[in-house]
């Protein structure tokens, strides 16, 4: 898992070989890691990063759910 964390850092690798879902915090679009408050998260679940890239930050969320 920690050589996913390796330079250079891709938001695709952190998802793929380490398994996390919402790819560390990563930005799949721009691979920039942004902190929970450089996220703008929506009740669904979506985030939107500072460069206005969204993705599901929320693997538990389905349009079921509502």
């Amino acid at each position: 898992m920690t050589a996913a964390f390796a330079p250079p850092v891709r938001a695709a690798r952190i998802h793929d070989d380490a398994g996390f879902y919402d790819s560390a915090g990563l930005c799949d679009r721009c691979d920039v890691p942004y902190c929970r408050e450089h996220w703008h998260v929506t009740a669904s679940g979506t985030g939107t990063c500072p460069r206005g890239h969204t993705k599901s930050l929320d693997p538990h969320w389905s349009p079921d759910d509502w």
